[in-house]
This record gives structure tokens, C-alpha cells and sequence, in this order.
């Protein structure tokens, strides 16, 4: 029993073993690292392309894919190190192995890849072949540059003069851009220069430059700049060489310095101190100032040039391994951080995912996840200095605990930042959920959402705070149990209250009479409005009065300010409010009326505002003696003028720029007339303060209250309000394309009128599309309003691709396919038809269905030798698609059979498989039985001896008793011997014989022996008349040497005893069967064979010490039982 303890331990050791492995892959990332790298190959020659994978065991698992599919071009082959060996590159248009691929890695039915590498084949470059032969003077600095394209991979580049290569030195220098320096030129420097190209492709020589070099007619006294050096990007551990070339006199000096202060690490320089970084690092990256110095003057001349070391973007927060059920919604999170731009992608085993990717994070998005979502998902993040890929597992399982979805869910705006959510759940699974998840995304917002994991309430109410004042969120929930998540609930929308502005208007302050002053402003930005904007406030005062106020309806853009004295200046000041209350005020704003003699205020409008420039334009006064416009820019609070222009009488249009983000200014534009400068327009302008706004920044707001409905599969009708501005809007613009694909944008273009509605048609079913609606005006537009939505489902337009059919017996048929390429919806069934008769209607068809999912399946109950034609069609919830092609099979018979299985494993192989495997089973039997005997041997001789002393109480029972002679006891005993030996060759054991005895009493239908005996049956039997065979009994032990053995049993059994009768044996005589030799090693062995042979029967003893044997044989009938029969020896 030890034995199978230890193996059921072992085997609950490996299985807990397996069981944590799984566990820990399901809450981990998958750790494959790959290096590949770009490879340029030799037209007609051998090339390799090398694949290293660490972090899982990639023996036998790696394959390649060119162009996302799978390679099995037999001309290309594969190392079992992974490495692809391409023995003649070819370059063909109908074949060729130039592309891009792909090193992946098998993981069970999953693949995870490389990012991508390309095989070029080298080239030689393309020279310019406009060339200028230059004219010098001797002392000046000349470069010289080999322009050229297309060469693969970079070149090396050689300067030759006169057909001589040139030897570099202090004054001849050739930088590694192939860039040529003369510096300080000499007369013997003039000639015919050409460079060189050389790489794998070959050698190819540029134009012939001839440089015409004359004596110096006046020296240089000041430096000069030839070439200033460029900025530049490069990655960690890159080089940068920035080029400085400066012409001057002789004792001239140039240093390199960082615009920070800091000490350049380990700078290397060449010819006039050009500098050269090797292995950059993040603390190399700066402006770089190259600076020319005369000693003994002020002359001091300096370029520079900004160094960005781009760093390998980094994935700090990356996809995990997950365990999902069928139906659910999934998100793969990959937040990428990175100091230049860096594009993301997601794949699922190896191809571009088709799920739904977030712009703003980069997360990945399953919705109504299905069984063919699981695979590896990986985020490739890639920018300058290369990509960087976290990948994860999806396994789905099924859908049986998911719980249910909360119901009734309802949300009130609390505060203009906080909503109140409630719902009900499932009241069987109040005590399963351990959290709620709020999704709440702004229905402006693109695709960004905001996930808020809370604990459960009891009453299942939740606060979501920090939100945008009236802002309309779309709001749903799901609740979380220890199995899994719920579906997300019905989708509400909750609108926050309104709050004060955030910000008051940009406004413009001009004069066109003595007595007044007219103030005209732009409207506040939808997302500052916080809400809708009722009215405006003007506030003005002169130094020395109480301020007055002026209050505007929010349907004006423009108010005049009357009852004013001439010539008096006046500080005005602005608010805008909504039904929450009046916004900040703005700072004081001064402005001069005008006296009659004072030139009228320009009409001066502003738009393109960005982060640096504002673009101001204005139309003709009129005036005829106009010498210019001037205009200064100030800040408020501040009577520093910043930046001020006087700009020429024709002008109607200017850009201010540098200018700083998000920040106050007032501009002043006013009309110089003679020598004196009219009232000036006022302009409060605020710039933008994000670096992503376009010179097409907005200043119309986009469409509201934009509604779909979707119509049909293939049509959707758009809705819409015009935007809250008093500019006149001409038209609007729609632009919409699927996602995830290539197309171009489709625009179109409609007309403003009272009815702003659209009907798109021509649409894709069941696809989701991006759109884009804007606003236009005269000379303005708006930032698009994006949205994202799916069309209807509609049938399936094509039937199921690549279907077949093979016979797989006499009564089957093995059928495959693929789903339709324009499934238009989820394909929830198919419909395999089949029939022996083609002609018939398909209405007469046999028809099977298959559940969605599938895409391989048999048909079975099919006759043999028989032809069946097959067609599928692919159902979803709309419909059915059309059926396929028709093909055909035909079921099999036996000699088909056989040729179907040749090439299968022969019956002989099954053979030695099986005695293999059976084998060890069968050792293991052996090893079980005899244990079990053993352990059951010790336990039958106590039960022997119960039986004994049964017998001998049995035997002083009421019987009659029946002589029987010594030849009858002889039969009885070689019939009871002969019978032992057929049980024995059966693996019989001792218990079974002694069971004989009463086995014989108790079947009513069986003869008892003695009778049988008596009755004469056995006479004409020669077998049973012959003697025992007697052995050589020297061998066995004695009753005494029995007794010192320590067996009671027969201890003080007596020769005499054996001696009344010769005629009957020993105890332990009758050994003539090989097969129980271990009778004779064991004297009470000995006793129980006789016993269960019937020999000895009635056994009297006093105690466990004493036996006596009878010699007599009797058959006693029991009347008590029935009147079945004893036999006693």
C-alpha cells in the first residue's frame, strides 16, 4: 500500500505543480524578447536573415511570415536555430524575396511576432547632374558635396583630385556625410574634384566639379559663416557630427559651447572644429553654440544647433495575461511613454488586431468578446531609436457564471462636476458582487473613457466627481464577482449642471464718434462656456467715477458704450454669465475717445489665434493722407509696451508672432494721418495654450446636439444644430471612413440652411465608421466633432469561402470551410445541405445545421459507394446568406478503404504499440495480485481454523453413519486431488478449495461427492482407482519438527494415529502436482489440503495442542439439513 501512496502523492505534487504554472500565466505578460534587424542582400547571391528569441523556449516553434503570411516557399529554408537562409536572392516582378518580414514564435495554437524587418537588395545611388564649377579667391573656406539618392545601404565616400585621391589633413577634411572642406584654400588647390561612391552594390563616381581658385584680393578681417550646423535627432548610443565652418583671418578662433553652461562630455572635433558625439547619451542632448572669436576685438560670431537624443519608447503599463467568458468586454492596456513621436499597433497572433483601438491611450478594446478573440495580443510601440512589444494571453472560456447585468439604472446631476448613478441588481447575487464598475465617458470626448472601480453599496448608489460642468456623459455599469464580470447594463446619459464661465470674452474697443465707443467681442469657447451663455456684461468707468454697467443680450456680439466726454479715457472691463452666474471679470482695458480732429479707429478683426502668433487683418479708412498703421502689443497691467510695428498704408493683413502660450495681450492698431496717430482699435486676444493647435485653429464652434439614425444596414441620417456663435455660418463639412482600414477620407460638403440634416448612403453593414462633422464660415472653420459608430447587420451577401468535402468511411463524409468574406453581422449558424440528387429542388434537400463557431464537421448515416453533392450557407440574426458552390464526395467501400489507409500506420505497428503499452500493465497487475495474496494468506488460515472447529461441532449432529472402505476413501481422494489440480492451473487458492466443502452442502442441485461415491458412480473409473503417488517424504517435516517450528496445529498430532490405516496418507503426503509445492514446506497447510480434499472431516481436539485423526470414513445424512449429505474420513 506504500507503493501507491507514494504514486498518488507524486501524482497530486505534479498536478499542483502544473496548476500553479497555470495560474501564474494567467495573471503575468508573456516575456518573449525578439532580435531581428534589417538585412541588404546581393541580387543572385545567398543571404540570412537571423531571429534570437529570449524568454521562452523557441526550439522547433519558430516560423516566418513575409507580408503577414506564412512562408512555404520551398527555395527559401529554415536553420533550426531559427535562422532563414535564402541560398539565391531573386529579383523578379513575378517572384522576388525583397519585403518585409517576420520572426514568430509559436505558443500552443497562438503566434507572437517580431516587429517588422525588410530584405533589400543593395543599390547603387543616383548622382545630380547639375553642377556649378565655382570661382574662389585663395584663403577662403569651400565645401564640396557629393549630392545623390537611392543608394542601399549608406555609402562610403572617397574625394578624388585630378584623378587622385585626396589625403586628408588640418585643411582637407571629409566629414562622414561625405561632405568635402577646404579650409583656408591654396592657389595649387584649383582642379578637378569627383567623388566616389562604394557599398555592396559596387562603385559609382558623381559629376566632375572644376574649382577655380584666384589670388586674394582682400583678405577677410571679420569672420564669415560658410555652413552653420543643423539640428538633429539621434538615439541613445548613436553619433552626431555637427558641421561649423568659418572663414576668417588667421589668428581666428572657434570654440563649442552648450547653451546651458554645462561642459561638453568627452567632444571630439575635426578640420575647423567640426564636433563630433560618440555614444550619446540622455545628458548629451542640448543646444550646441559654435562661436568664432578674433583675439584683440569684440568680433564675435556664433551659430547653433539643437542635439535630440530619442529615447527607446517605454510601455509602463502593458497587456496581461486574461481569462475571459464569451460575451464580455476586454480591454489590453499598453500606456507608452516616449520623447518623440511614436506610433502604436496592436496584433493578435501576428496580424493586425481588428479590434477597436482608444486614440488617447492606446488601449485595445474587445467588445462581445467570442471564442476566436483568444490568441496573443501584442502592443508594438515603435519611434526613432526602434520598438519596444509587451504581449499577453486571452483564453475564453464559457459563458455558464457569468452574472447578470445590473437593471434600472438612473443618474442625477448633484453638482456642475458630480452625478449620482443608481441601479438594482440580481437579488440571488447580492452577496456574490465584491465591485461595481461606473463607465463614464463624455459623449463629446473621442474614445477616451473613465473607469471608476468602486466597492458595492448596499443601496447601490454611486458619486462620479470630477467632471465638466454641463457636459452630456453616456454612463453604464457592470458588477464584478469572484468568477467573473456581468455584461455592461443599458447605456443612460446624465447632463451636469451648468456653472459660471469659465473665462470672460476676447473683446475689441474702437471709436467712430467723439461721444461714444464701440465694443465688439468674440465668443467664449465651448468647452470654457460651462454652460449656455445668457447675457454679457460691460463695466466701464473713467479714473475718477463709480463703474457703470452695461448689460447685453447673448444673441449680440457687438455694443456701443454713448453719453461719453471727447478726448477722456475710459477703463471697460467684460463678464459673460449663464442661469449659474456671471464669469470672472476681465483686467481694465483703457481706451481714448476721439475729438473731431482725430482720424476714425480701423475696423480690426483677429482669427488664426495659436500658442504664438495672431493674425490680424482690417480694411481701408478711406483717408487719403494715411503714412501707416502702428500697432503695439502690451500686456494688461503692465504699460510696457512688448512688441510695436509700423507697418506701410497698403497693408490689410498681419501676423504677430512670438508671442508666448496661454497668455493676455492687448493689441493696439491705430491710423497714422499726417503727423499724429488716431484713436486706436483695441484688441484683448488670448493665445492658445497647447502646442497642438494648427494655423487653422478654431474660432467657430463646431455643430451641438448631433443625433444618428440608422436606417438601414447601408444608410444613416445625421442631425444637427447650428453652433452657438453670431459669425454667419456657409456651409458644413462631413467626413467619414471605416476604422481600421486604409480608405481616404469621403467628404462632403452641405449647404446651410434651416433643415441641417444628412442622409449618407452606400454605407458597409455591420462596420464601424469614424465621422466628422464642421463647421464653416468666411474664411473660418472649425475643429471637427468626431464620433464613432457601427451599421446595422444585414445577411450574409457571400456564402461561406474555401468549402470541401473528402469521404471519411462508408457512412460519412468530412466537410470544411470558411467563414464569408462579407459576413455583415455575427454569424450565429450553418446550413449544410446535401442530397444524391442534383437536379432536385433545393427545398427536397437534406439540410444539418452547426453552431457558428464551427468550421469543420462530419456528416454521417450516409450509404457507401455512394455519390452526395453538398452545399453550405451561413446564417446570422438578419438571414441567410446564398448557398455555395455545389461539391461532391463519394462515400467509400471496403477496397477504398484500404488505399484511403495506406498510407496510415500498419496493422503491425498498432500491434507493437499495444504490446508496449499493455506490458507494463500487465507487470504492474502481477505486482498488485501478489501483494494482495500475501497480504489475504495469513487472514484464511484463521478463517480455516473457524471452519475446522465448525466441522468438528457439525460432526456430533444427528446422522446416520455409512461405512466406507479404504479403496472408496482412495477414489475419494484422487477424485478430490484431480479436481484440485484443474482449480490450481486457474490461479485457484487455498480459501476456494476449502470453500468446496460447504459449497457442496448448500447447492440443492448438486449431488453430494459421498453419495455419488456410494452410489457406484465412480467404479468403471481406472483414473480413480489408482494409488496415490507416494513421493520421497524425507523432505517434509515431522509432527514434532512441526511442533518446534512453532505450528499448534500440530504439535501433538501421533504416529499411531496414521498408523490405523495405512491406506490413507499423511498429512502433507499427497504432493504429486507441481503446482502446490508450497504444501509441503507448511505442515497446517498440509492439514487444510487434506481438509479441503474431504479427507479429513471430523476432527476432535481438546485444545490448539492436541489433534486426533479418525480412520474411519463415514457418510452421515444430516437430517436437521434437509437431508443433504456429510462425508467424514
Amino acid at each position: 500500500m506504500a507503493i501507491f501512496t507514494d504514486v498518488k502523492v507524486y501524482i497530486c505534487c505534479v498536478w499542483i505543480l502544473l496548476l500553479s504554472w497555470s495560474i501564474a500565466g494567467v495573471y503575468c505578460q508573456l516575456d518573449v524578447q525578439f532580435e531581428v534587424h534589417d538585412v541588404v542582400a546581393i541580387r543572385k547571391e545567398s543571404a540570412f536573415m537571423t531571429c534570437k528569441i529570449s524568454g521562452q523556449d523557441a526550439s522547433g516553434n519558430i516560423i516566418w511570415f513575409k507580408h503577414r503570411k506564412q512562408i512555404h516557399d520551398k527555395n527559401i529554408k529554415m536553420f533550426a536555430n531559427g535562422t532563414l537562409y535564402f541560398p539565391v536572392v531573386r529579383d523578379k516582378e513575378t517572384l522576388t524575396d525583397v519585403g518585409i518580414y517576420q520572426c514568430c514564435l509559436k505558443i500552443n495554437n497562438s503566434i507572437i511576432c517580431s516587429e517588422d524587418v525588410e530584405l533589400s537588395l543593395a543599390a547603387m545611388p543616383k548622382f545630380s547632374r547639375t553642377r556649378v564649377n565655382p570661382k574662389y579667391e585663395a584663403g577662403q573656406a569651400v565645401r564640396l558635396t557629393c549630392p545623390m539618392e537611392g543608394a542601399i545601404p549608406s555609402p562610403k565616400i572617397t574625394w578624388f583630385k585630378d584623378k587622385q585621391e585626396i589625403v586628408q589633413g588640418d585643411r582637407i577634411i571629409v566629414l562622414s556625410s561625405g561632405v568635402l572642406q577646404l579650409v583656408r584654400l591654396r592657389l595649387d588647390q584649383a582642379g578637378r574634384y569627383r567623388c566616389q561612391t562604394s557599398n555592396l552594390a559596387g562603385k559609382r563616381n558623381g559629376s566632375i566639379i572644376t574649382l577655380s581658385v584666384s589670388p586674394t584680393l582682400a583678405p577677410d578681417l571679420q569672420p564669415v559663416v560658410v555652413w552653420s550646423p543643423k539640428d538633429v535627432h539621434v538615439p541613445v548610443g548613436g553619433e552626431v557630427e555637427l558641421e561649423c565652418l568659418i572663414e576668417g583671418p588667421l589668428d581666428m578662433e572657434v570654440i563649442w559651447t552648450r547653451a546651458d553652461g554645462k561642459s561638453l562630455r568627452n567632444p571630439k572635433y575635426t578640420g575647423m572644429k567640426n564636433l563630433h558625439l560618440t555614444n550619446v547619451v540622455l545628458e548629451d542632448a542640448g543646444t550646441y553654440v559654435c562661436r568664432a572669436t578674433v583675439p584683440g576685438t569684440q568680433t564675435d560670431v556664433s551659430v547653433s544647433a539643437q542635439v535630440v537624443v530619442i529615447l527607446l519608447p517605454t510601455i509602463s503599463k502593458g497587456p496581461m495575461n486574461r481569462s475571459s467568458k464569451m460575451r464580455l468586454t476586454e480591454r489590453f492596456y499598453c500606456t507608452v511613454h516616449s520623447n518623440s513621436p511614436t506610433t502604436v499597433k496592436w496584433y493578435k497572433d501576428g496580424q493586425p488586431s481588428q479590434s477597436i483601438v482608444d486614440t488617447v491611450t492606446n488601449n485595445l478594446v474587445l467588445y462581445d468578446v467570442k471564442l476566436e478573440d483568444a490568441g496573443i495580443y501584442q502592443c508594438l510601440a515603435t519611434n526613432e531609436a526602434g520598438s519596444v512589444q509587451k504581449s499577453a494571453m486571452l483564453e475564453i472560456q464559457s459563458a455558464a457564471s457569468i452574472p447578470s447585468a445590473p437593471f434600472s439604472v438612473r443618474g442625477i446631476s448633484t453638482t456642475p462636476s458630480q452625478i449620482m448613478v443608481m441601479c438594482l441588481v440580481n437579488g440571488e447575487m447580492q452577496e456574490d458582487i465584491i465591485a461595481t464598475t461606473i463607465n463614464v465617458q463624455s459623449v463629446d470626448a473621442d474614445v477616451s473613457e473613465l473607469h471608476e472601480l468602486v466597492e458595492p453599496s448596499f443601496f447601490h448608489t454611486y458619486f462620479v466627481s470630477d467632471l465638466k460642468p454641463y457636459t452630456n456623459y453616456s454612463v453604464y455599469l457592470q458588477v464584478f464577482t469572484r468568477m467573473s464580470s456581468s455584461l455592461p447594463s443599458t447605456m443612460i446619459y446624465v447632463l451636469t449642471n451648468e456653472a459660471e464661465p469659465a473665462r470672460y470674452p476676447d473683446f475689441k474697443l474702437s471709436s467712430s464718434h467723439p461721444l461714444s465707443i464701440d465694443v465688439s467681442w468674440e465668443p467664449i469657447a465651448r468647452d470654457q462656456c460651462n454652460g449656455i451663455i445668457t447675457k454679457y456684461k460691460i463695466v466701464y468707468k473713467q479714473r475718477s467715477t463709480s463703474p457703470k454697467e452695461i448689460i447685453v443680450n447673448s444673441t449680440r456680439l457687438r455694443a456701443t458704450i454713448t453719453g461719453l466726454q471727447p478726448d477722456t479715457q475710459y477703463n471697460i472691463q467684460m463678464a459673460a454669465a449663464t442661469r449659474a452666474g456671471y464669469g470672472p471679470l476681465s483686467d481694465w482695458t483703457q481706451f481714448r475717445t476721439i475729438d473731431s480732429l482725430t482720424a476714425l479707429s480701423p475696423d480690426v478683426q483677429f482669427y488664426n489665434v495659436t500658442n504664438s502668433s495672431v493674425t490680424l487683418s482690417w480694411k481701408q479708412t478711406g483717408l487719403i493722407n494715411i503714412k501707416g498703421f502702428n500697432v503695439n502689443v502690451s500686456v494688461p497691467k503692465q504699460d510696457k509696451v512688448l512688441l510695436q510695428y509700423m507697418l506701410p498704408p497698403q497693408t490689410q493683413e498681419y501676423v504677430i508672432n512670438a508671442l508666448h502660450a496661454n497668455t493676455d495681450y492687448i493689441i493696439r492698431v491705430s491710423v497714422v494721418n499726417g503727423n499724429r496717430s488716431g484713436n486706436p482699435a483695441v484688441l484683448h486676444v488670448t493665445t492658445k495654450d497647447t502646442f497642438s493647435t494648427s494655423v487653422n485653429s478654431k474660432i467657430l464652434p463646431g455643430p451641438r446636439d448631433i443625433i444618428f439614425q440608422f436606417i438601414d444596414y447601408n444608410l444613416i441620417v445625421i442631425q444637427w444644430k447650428p453652433p452657438d456663435t453670431a459669425f454667419q455660418v456657409n456651409k458644413y463639412r462631413l467626413r467619414y471612413q471605416p476604422l481600421n482600414m486604409d480608405w481616404e477620407y469621403k467628404e462632403i460638403n452641405i449647404d446651410s440652411g434651416e433643415v441641417l440634416r444628412l442622409t449618407i448612403t452606400n454605407l458597409q453593414p455591420y462596420t464601424w465608421y469614424k465621422l466628422g462633422l464642421q463647421s464653416i464660415g468666411n474664411g473660418m472653420e472649425s475643429q471637427y466633432e468626431y464620433y464613432t459608430i457601427q451599421t446595422k447587420a444585414d445577411k450574409p451577401r457571400t456564402p461561406p469561402s474555401d468549402f470541401k468535402a473528402k469521404p471519411l468511411d462508408a457512412h460519412s463524409v468530412q466537410i470544411s470551410w470558411e467563414p464569408p468574406q462579407k459576413p455583415n453581422g455575427i454569424i450565429i449558424e450553418y446550413i449544410i445541405l446535401y442530397n444524391i440528387n442534383i437536379t432536385l429542388p433545393e427545398k427536397h434537400w437534406e439540410t444539418q445545421q452547426r453552431n457558428g463557431s464551427e468550421k469543420v464537421s462530419k456528416v454521417n448515416n450516409l450509404r457507401p459507394n455512394t455519390e452526395y453533392f453538398f452545399q453550405m450557407k451561413a446564417k446570422n440574426r438578419i438571414g441567410e446568406s446564398p448557398a455555395t458552390d455545389v461539391v461532391s464526395a463519394r462515400t467509400l467501400i471496403d477496397s477504398e478503404l484500404g488505399e484511403l489507409n495506406a498510407g496510415r500506420p500498419s496493422m503491425m505497428d498498432g500491434i507493437l504499440l499495444g504490446i508496449a503499452i499493455s506490458v507494463p500493465c500487465i507487470v504492474a497487475c502481477i505486482i498488485f495480485v501478489v501483494m494482495m495474496k500475501r497480504l489475504v494468506g495469513n487472514g484464511n488460515r484463521q478463517v480455516m481454523r473457524h471452519q475446522i472447529e465448525n466441522m468438528r461441532r457439525d460432526n456430533g449432529s444427528h446422522r446416520t453413519a455409512v461405512s466406507v472402505t479404504s479403496a472408496q476413501a482412495n477414489i475419494l481422494v484422487n477424485y478430490r486431488h484431480r479436481m484440485f489440480q484443474n482449480d490450481n492451473r486457474q490461479f485457484g487458492n487455498i480459501n476456494g478449495h476449502a470453500g468446496n466443502m460447504n459449497n457442496d452442502h448448500e447447492d440443492d442441485e448438486e449431488v453430494p461427492l459421498s453419495v455419488r461415491l456410494l452410489s457406484g458412480e465412480f467404479d468403471n473409473d481406472p483414473q480413480l482407482h489408482e494409488e496415490p503417488a507416494q513421493e520421497d517424504d524425507s523432505m517434509l517435516p515431522s509432527t514434532s519438527e512441526s511442533a518446534q517450528m512453532g505450528d499448534p496445529m500440530l504439535a501433538s498430532a501421533s504416529e499411531p494415529a496414521q498408523e490405523k490405516d495405512p491406506m490413507l496418507p499423511r498429512v502433507g503426503m499427497n504432493t504429486a502436482d507441481a503446482g502446490i509445492e508450497d504444501v509441503k514446506n507448511d505442515p497446517q497447510d498440509s492439514l487444510l489440503m487434506a481438509k479441503s480434499l474431504n479427507i479429513i472431516e471430523g476432527v476432535q481436539t481438546d485444545d490448539e495442542s492436541s489433534l486426533e485423526m479418525q480412520t474411519t470414513t463415514e457418510v452421515g445424512v444430516d437430517i436437521s439439513s434437509g437431508g443433504k449429505a456429510n462425508t467424514s474420513v
